[in-house]
């Protein structure tokens, strides 16, 4: 049977598009093989092929579907396929087939190859030829929607980690932010009072001067002085609303970094100020940074670079340590080091940012937040 009116050409692209959305396990609902299947079966019986199938290839998700399935590929016959990039070909193949192979559209990138096989003998129609396109720019949209549900899904899964992880690391900072102030500051300001009382009553009792226990007294207050602001400088650095993202990072660079690794600084201006709520975002994705590093990178040395030009601010924070394979951070939800990387690109993305990250196994690790600033920030 062959195609060769409009009508018909649409009765099929109707019959296809409704196998692969209109029955309860059709894509995007779930894995497209099935329905691709069957829509294969159909343009098959329509156009009296051999074997008709699709070559689909994007980053992270190849499809190889033929019909019939039994159909035995010739090693050589993929090659061939994707050769097809630009317009739809007819060649023989071998003296036992016609081919017909289309590139798959999707927003003007070709995704993909629609093929079908026929007698040697066989003339395809115009009307035919048209009915291969159409259905394979039909079947490239149906796939383009089931990869971008798949990555909806992953993405949601991934944030969900995220904030779960985020919510339980804050409970966790209240946690010990609740002991410190009862563990260190409570107990040592109870100690003090105690001290100072004790003081006051041996000076009744025995005629001692209490006012000889004064430096004693203000060593103690400074040493209590001194956890507090430990702690406020944990919660958001004086440095940062004071001088600024790069003296804050500096600091805490230096607060957490071993002694033998070196800390450098760069800037394109002596006191680069930033929207507050930049500042602040790019200073946690700085943290994290500081911390992996200091965790994993083993690096002697460590750069953070600043700089503001042209309605936008962009930190790198650059190490020489051991690295790693790019793919990790493209790692499932519950891979940590993939996932403490997607919580600093989504931190970025919430000030309308962008976050990149370069790295290669014992060649360091290098990431770039950027995002736009107004250029009247003072």
């Amino acid at each position: 049977m062959t195609m060769t009116t409009s009508a018909g050409r649409v009765s099929t692209l109707r019959k296809m598009m409704c196998m692969l959305s209109c029955q309860p396990s059709a894509a995007p609902n779930g894995n497209p093989e099935y329905d691709l299947r069957q829509a294969l079966e159909c343009l098959s019986d329509t156009l009296s092929t051999n074997a008709v199938g699709i070559f689909w290839q994007q980053p992270g998700f190849t499809l190889h579907e033929i019909f019939p399935a039994t159909f035995q590929l010739d090693p050589e016959f993929e090659t061939k396929i994707v050769d097809i990039t630009a317009n739809p070909h007819v060649v023989e193949w071998k003296g036992e087939y016609r081919l017909f192979a289309a590139p798959m559209h999707v927003g003007g990138t070709t995704n993909g190859r629609l093929w079908a096989l026929f007698p040697p003998a066989r003339k395809l129609s115009a009307e035919e030829k048209d009915l291969l396109i159409l259905a394979g720019n039909q079947l490239a949209m149906v796939l383009e929607n089931f990869r971008l549900y798949e990555d909806t899904q992953r993405l949601a899964a991934r944030r969900a980690e995220l904030l779960r992880r985020v919510i339980a690391q804050q409970d966790e900072r209240c946690r010990q932010i609740s002991r410190e102030l009862h563990d260190e500051i409570s107990q040592s300001l109870t100690a003090l009072a105690f001290d100072i009382e004790a003081s006051n009553l041996m000076g009744v009792s025995q005629n001692i001067n209490p006012l000889d226990k004064l430096p004693d007294f203000h060593r103690r207050v400074i040493a209590i002085l001194k956890e507090v602001n430990r702690i406020t400088l944990d919660l958001r650095p004086t440095l940062l609303e004071e001088l600024g993202l790069l003296s804050a990072l500096t600091q805490f660079a230096n607060q957490r970094v071993p002694p033998a690794t070196r800390v450098h600084i760069n800037s394109n201006g002596q006191n680069i100020r930033l929207p507050k709520h930049i500042e602040t975002t790019f200073y946690r994705i700085g943290q994290e940074a500081i911390n992996n590093i200091v965790k994993h990178a083993q690096a002697k040395n460590i750069w953070l670079n600043l700089t503001h030009n042209n309605g936008r601010a962009e930190l790198s924070v650059k190490d020489d340590g051991v690295g790693f394979e790019k793919r990790e951070f493209s790692a499932p939800s519950d891979h940590r080091i993939g996932l403490g990387l997607f919580g600093m690109k989504e931190r970025a993305a919430l000030v309308g940012g962008t976050f990149s990250i370069e790295s290669q196994p014992n060649h360091g690790t290098e990431i770039v937040i950027a995002a736009p600033v107004a250029e009247d920030v003072e």
